[in-house]
């Protein structure tokens, strides 16, 4: 099999790219000059009216005009850049039809391209458009002289040593070929020699690290000299066929198909997507599994592999981690080839694998003999996130990919990926994993529902040999979030719990706690084999002649015979990711995802309690003084556990929240507390956020959302209308949205603009003539301190201040459209901001009460008697009388005096009354006017 390899270095891939188009321009114009066309150096990339051709030239003796492009890919070439090509070449054609086109294409043209050449160019004996591709361009190329010919590379080739793959490669160095090498009764490359133009031998170390660097998929083979010696020798690469579980809790391993649970609308889709592809009705070639770290896809893979063997097709899953260099590729097709022989003799000899394009030639011969048979071969690579850190060889499987894809045979490449790790690590690279996406029938696992968790659950009754505690169950459900792994691990634990005697209502009192699951894992192990599991794990999986001479092999023995870790080819690797994700940092590989079914004030019952007992107690006694019956507790102590509010231990119920001095206190440290961790928990982020984009929402609209988010959790309607309700109150008391029960909806919470403060009820907004009802400092105190917490986004300051001035004030801001109180909500308007400025306080002020009608006549009596001392009986009299007011006499001198202190602050009352005097204030005489 022979390629041509365009190759340059450069800082960016997009750098590299560029100067490889430019390198196969000039070699182009090399070639073309020699078939007797003259090309002006000047000329390649030349640009017409916005349209760039790659050479213009013209035949040297008929001086016929030639337009050419050149495109050098990783695969063929698509339909619609021949179609640009053709539209740029028509016009030059409209101006001279003797004008002749080039289509230069490495590697070639896929189906829909040529589909269009033989349909619009072909068959048009007008236009002169050709398509040369990669095996035409390799032989003009060696035609025109500018390197030595095969034969004589053949002649070069020790006699011990078979030809297999042959790469010409064009580099800034110039033409060089470079031959894969199998050693006699071997299947597989595993040599390479590098001729130069003449044939000479490239031996120096220099040159190899250039070429190494040029095409990182040689680095792992051993280069040969001319005297036969090797310049260095990798280890051979082995494939690992996956592995599954032989119980149905041996959850170091994923599932066999015998021990597989649910998925069943799942594996129906993919037997749907298997017949189609038998049957001519699909194009896809490939299909992806994604989920997170344990959600069964290496189990999914398992049931698929086992499906098809068992409708007679061929089918085999690959475990990734063994890969380790670009051979991999190689090797696991040459597993393939030796697995299933002639595959039941549908084809006549196995095929020979002479290099990476001879992987491609074996599969598509073994694919259309099964095609012809409607059978089909799946290849499928589980745990392919590991193939990402190998590029090299993951270039390869998406030309793979690619190639079958175009070529519709019955070869179907299958993988799966950990979604929360190539979704977001930033080092991947995009391109190619993109590539695999868009290629392939995308399958996404979700969690477990009720019904498969029950199913796993009714196997562990019947290994326990007894009916599982209705309690028990609820926890294990509810615990394991409806991850496989999680529930696999739970049951597990609750097998070994009891195998050592345990009752299942001591498992139930202990209460199930995830983190021991994996410290459950660590138990018993001596300090040495703890450092050995540890430093394996920040490397896994790790090639065995990596590990260090201080990791004993005898140590590591241990460990592998309690399955902590697994070999996998000439790797070890922790036995779950999840798990080598927790020895590395220590934090649970899970998200907080719960239901909480206890309400607000039960669980600050409790945390009281556990206050005034200097924040602990004995089981019992906390049963007693919250006078809670075994069921009770155990909802309590669930929601507090899973808040991280309190641990247990050693019998004792342990809080774990800053212990206030008092009730007050306490209370504001928990809405404290809430407000930060609920947004730990997907569910209630995910919740809040719909609150904040939609503005509110209903009890009735949240209760479907937890239904859908809980699908392992059986409950009525009404149920979860109630879970809803309890959740508002959560999210309520953490000041994360507000909770409008005559409404029954949820509204958002707007920080910055918005306080909370539970301690306050407000009362109606008053709906009688406006009268300031307190007098005019306190409001604007009031005001600022209202400001400062809305902008620090914490509780108001309302020290030093009494309820009554705090309740008189707030409503007076109301009154002055400067907040708004609502279910012990306090927004602040937007001129709140401004009238706590003293540069705008007065004129806002002004605007308001000068629209007050009792305040307005208030100042027009002050300014009738501006030269008269009168008390504020006297004017209150006046006030009565000018507005017909039916106040008694001692309301109407207790509201003239807030008034005339509003007056003199608001700079309104004229002559005698714009400042206080010292003593009583008596009148000249007992006439008013």
């Amino acid at each position: 099999m022979r390629r041509l390899k365009i190759v340059a270095s450069g800082k960016s891939r997009q750098e590299e790219a560029q100067k490889r188009g430019k390198l196969f321009e000039e070699l182009m114009a090399k070639v073309l000059r020699h078939y007797g066309y003259n090309i002006n150096k000047h000329k390649t990339n030349v640009n017409y009216a916005g349209m760039e051709i790659d050479i213009e030239g013209e035949a040297r003796i008929a001086g016929i005009p030639l337009f050419a492009e050149c495109k050098c890919y990783g695969s063929d070439i698509t339909a619609e850049k021949l179609q640009t090509f053709f539209g740029k070449y028509m016009s030059f054609w409209l101006k001279d039809n003797k004008s002749e086109g080039l289509f230069i294409a490495i590697p070639g043209v896929n189906s829909h391209a040529r589909g269009f050449y033989n349909e619009n160019c072909k068959s048009n004996s007008q236009i002169s458009i050709k398509i040369i591709e990669e095996p035409d361009i390799i032989d003009i190329i060696i035609d025109s002289g500018l390197i030595i010919n095969e034969a004589e590379i053949d002649k070069l080739i020790k006699d011990d040593l078979v030809p297999g793959d042959r790469i010409l490669i064009y580099s800034d160095k110039g033409l060089f070929w470079l031959q894969y090498l199998i050693s006699k009764g071997s299947t597989l490359p595993t040599k390479v020699q590098i001729f130069d133009s003449k044939g000479n031998t490239i031996t120096d170390n220099d040159s190899r690290e250039y070429f190494i660097k040029l095409l990182p998929e040689i680095k792992d083979f051993e280069f040969t000299k001319e005297d036969g010696n090797i310049l260095s020798t990798e280890e051979k690469e082995l494939i690992v066929e996956l592995r599954g579980s032989s119980a149905y809790f041996e959850y170091q391993f994923p599932a066999n198909p015998q021990f597989f649970i649910g998925r069943q609308q799942l594996v129906s889709d993919i037997d749907n997507f298997f017949n189609d592809v038998i049957n001519h009705n699909a194009s896809l070639r490939s299909i992806l599994f994604e989920a997170n770290s344990g959600w069964g896809k290496s189990s999914l893979v398992l049931k698929i592999v086992s499906r098809l063997k068992e409708l007679g097709h061929y089918a085999i899953a690959i475990d990734s981690r063994s890969a380790s260099s670009a051979q991999f590729i190689l090797h696991a097709i040459e597993h393939i080839i030796k697995k299933f022989g002639n595959f039941n003799n549908l084809i006549e000899e196995e095929p020979v694998i002479t290099g990476f394009e001879g992987v491609i030639n074996a599969l598509i011969k073994i694919g259309n003999a099964l095609k012809s048979q409607k059978k089909l071969l799946l290849v499928f690579f589980d745990q392919f996130e590991n193939i990402f850190y190998l590029e090299e060889v993951l270039v390869k499987i998406v030309q793979l990919i690619l190639k079958i894809t175009d070529i519709q045979t019955n070869i179907i490449l299958g993988f799966s990926w950990k979604t929360d790790l190539v979704g977001l690590t930033s080092e991947f690279p995009y391109k190619w994993r993109d590539k695999i996406v868009e290629s392939s029938q995308v399958f996404h696992l979700k969690q477990f529902s009720e019904v498969e968790t029950n199913i796993l659950l009714d196997k562990l009754s019947d290994e326990l040999h007894a009916k599982l505690r209705k309690d028990l169950r609820f926890l294990i459900s509810e615990f394991s979030q409806g991850y496989p792994w999680l529930l696999k691990k739970l049951c597990a634990h609750v097998k070994k719990q009891r195998e050592n005697g345990v009752p299942q209502a001591d498992m139930v009192r202990g209460l199930l706690n995830v983190e021991q699951l994996f410290l459950d894992d660590l138990e018993g192990l001596t300090p040495e084999q703890e450092e050995a599991l540890r430093q394996i794990s920040k490397q896994a999986p790790i090639n065995i002649s990596e590990i260090g001479e201080e990791l004993s092999p005898t140590v590591i023995q241990t460990l592998v015979d309690r399955r902590l870790i697994v070999r996998v080819g000439t790797k070890y690797d922790i036995y779950w990711d999840i798990f080598r994700d927790y020895l590395n940092t220590g934090k649970l590989p899970i998200e907080e995802v719960y239901l909480l079914r206890s309400s607000v004030g039960s669980v600050f019952k409790a945390i009281t309690i556990l206050q005034n007992n200097n924040g602990k107690l004995l089981i019992h006694s906390f049963k007693e003084q919250a006078n809670l019956s075994d069921g009770a507790f155990l909802n309590i102590a669930r929601d507090l556990r899973l808040l991280k509010i309190v641990k247990i231990e050693n019998n004792n119920i342990v809080l774990m929240l800053p212990i206030g001095t008092d009730e007050s206190e306490l209370l504001q440290n928990f809405r404290n507390y809430l407000n930060d961790h609920l947004l730990r928990n997907r569910y209630i982020f995910n919740v809040v956020q719909l609150i904040k984009d939609k503005g509110e929402i209903s009890i009735y609209d949240l209760a479907h959302i937890l239904q859908s988010e809980f699908p392992y959790i059986s409950a009525s309607e009404k149920t979860w209308i109630t879970y809803a309700k309890i959740l508002a109150g959560w999210l309520d008391i953490a000041d994360l949205a507000i909770w409008d029960k005559s409404n029954e909806k949820l509204i958002k919470f707007k920080a910055g603009t918005q306080v909370r403060d539970h301690s306050l009820v407000f009362a109606k907004k008053r709906t009688r003539l406006s009268v300031p009802s307190i007098q005019f400092a306190p409001i604007c105190e009031v005001a600022k301190r209202l400001v400062t917490a809305a902008k620090n986004n914490e509780p108001v300051n309302w020290s030093g201040l009494s309820k009554s001035t705090i309740y008189k004030s707030l409503a007076m801001l109301e009154e002055m459209n400067l907040i708004r109180r609502e279910a012990k909500t306090l927004t602040i308007l937007p001129d709140c901001y401004d009238f706590i400025d003293r540069r705008n306080t007065l004129k806002i002020v002004k605007d308001i009460v000068t629209k007050w009608k009792i305040f307005k006549s208030f100042i027009e009596i002050l300014n009738e008697n501006h030269n008269n001392r009168l008390t504020h009986v006297q004017l209150g009299k006046l006030l009565i009388k000018k507005y017909s007011l039916e106040w008694k006499l001692s309301t109407a001198e207790t509201n003239v005096k807030i008034m005339l202190d509003w007056a003199r602050h608001l700079n309104l009352a004229p002559g005698v009354f714009s400042h206080t005097y010292r003593g009583k204030f008596k009148a000249k005489d007992n006439k008013v006017n």
